[in-house]
């Protein structure tokens, strides 16, 4: 009678890893998803940002992220990382959409 399946799948947990040569999106339960790498002008926030809409259409309730930052990551850099795991905008016919993807986000040290 008061017996629960045995589907007990660990929560997805969002985390972000910025180091410099890249920033690492990943499951804390899973492991690495997609590794994105650093380009000449910094971090690729655009490609983070699409990788990251696709992801939240497969896990629309998780509001949460974690970004682990490594100690030689400059500020500007993690701003831009935040702004691009918070919200996806999108210009189309003079007009400005805006898709919140996951706006809360804890902040921390990378894992050396």
């Amino acid at each position: 009678p008061g017996t629960q399946a045995a589907t007990d799948t660990p929560r997805f947990e969002l985390e972000l890893i910025r180091r410099k040569s890249g920033i690492e999106v990943a499951d804390r339960n899973q492991g690495v998803l997609e590794t994105i790498p650093a380009v000449a002008s910094g971090q690729d926030v655009t490609r983070l940002t699409e990788y990251l809409a696709a992801l939240k259409v497969k896990v629309p309730d998780v509001t949460h992220a974690t970004l682990l930052v490594a100690e030689d990551v400059d500020y500007d850099t993690i701003v831009q990382v935040m702004d691009a795991a918070r919200v996806k905008y999108t210009a189309a016919g003079g007009k400005v959409s805006r898709e919140t993807l996951f706006p809360q986000i804890a902040l921390g040290d990378a894992p050396t």
